[in-house]
């Protein structure tokens, strides 16, 4: 958990800000938009303010984003299913520390 820990902190801190700035998001996805545009600026600062690398902003503004957007398309929830298990298929394995994900990486190395 340590490693996960500020990224998701981020997170939290992040949308918890831009729902007490914005208030609660409108409908549709033009409702959402600028919720989820402050959650990726604070979550982007808060990450950088926790002592994670600068790339690691990047990331956490693009989740933050596409998390808002996508609570508001039109998909069926299969997808959001078929998109988790493909997710855990490729990157399950470093999850759990074991290995790298999607990297060839020796058996030494590991």
């Amino acid at each position: 958990m340590r490693r996960w820990g500020p990224a998701l902190l981020a997170q939290v801190l992040g949308w918890m800000l831009a729902l007490a700035l914005a208030g609660t998001p409108g409908p549709g996805l033009a409702g959402v938009l600028p919720q989820a545009l402050l959650a990726a600026l604070f979550a982007a600062v808060a990450s950088l303010l926790l002592g994670e690398p600068r790339w690691r902003a990047w990331m956490q503004a693009a989740f933050a984003l596409a998390a808002g957007l996508g609570s508001r398309s039109d998909w069926p929830a299969w997808v959001w299913g078929l998109a988790l298990l493909t997710s855990l298929l490729v990157f399950g394995g470093g999850l759990t520390g074991q290995r790298a994900p999607l990297y060839l990486t020796q058996q030494r190395a590991l």
